[in-house]
C-alpha cells in the first residue's frame, strides 16, 4: 500500500495544548488512535470557536468529515501534553482541508501528521452545501497574535 502523504503550510494560525490522559492509552501501552481522532476533533473544535465559526446545526450547518488521514511519527504515552497546530488549507466550493500537527510539547517530538476534509453539511436536507464566504474568510485568516 502506498504511504500517505501530506502537505503541511508554512505555517500553523492556532495551536493548543492537551494532556494524554491514562483513558487515551491502549493495550499497546501508547495513545490509542480513537483517542488521537478526538483530540484532532477538540483542537479542530477549539480553533473554529476562536475563528468565530460555530459548528453546530442551530447555524443552519454542520462540519462533516468526508475523510481522514493520519501518519504517525512516535508515540504518545500517558503523561504527556501534546501541542496540536491546526490550519485550513485547500478551500473548496464545500468546504476545506484541516491540516494538523502534534508534537509533545516539552520535547518537539512529532508524534503525527493529519488531515481532515470537511464539508459543510445541511442536515435536514441530507447534503452538502455551498461555504459561505463569511465562514472562508474566518477559517482562512493569518497567523494569530
Amino acid at each position: 500500500m502506498a504511504r500517505v502523504a501530506i502537505e503541511l503550510p508554512e505555517s500553523f494560525p492556532f495551536s493548543v495544548e492537551l494532556p494524554i490522559l491514562i483513558s487515551h492509552v491502549n493495550r499497546g501501552d501508547h495513545l490509542g488512535n480513537e483517542h488521537l481522532i478526538a483530540l484532532l476533533n477538540e483542537a479542530r473544535l477549539r480553533f473554529m470557536d476562536h475563528q468565530g465559526v460555530a459548528e453546530f446545526q442551530e447555524q443552519g450547518y454542520l462540519f462533516v468529515v468526508g475523510d481522514l488521514a493520519v501518519i504517525y511519527k512516535s508515540e504518545g504515552k500517558y503523561g504527556e501534553t501534546l501541542n496540536i497546530e491546526v490550519a485550513v488549507q485547500d478551500f473548496h466550493k464545500y468546504g476545506c482541508d484541516i491540516v494538523y500537527r502534534v508534537t509533545e510539547s516539552l520535547t518537539g517530538r512529532l508524534v503525527a501528521l493529519a488531515k481532515t476534509a470537511h464539508l459543510v453539511f445541511d442536515a435536514d436536507a441530507g447534503k452538502a452545501m455551498l461555504m459561505a464566504d463569511e465562514i472562508k474568510a474566518k477559517l482562512s485568516c493569518g497567523p494569530l497574535g
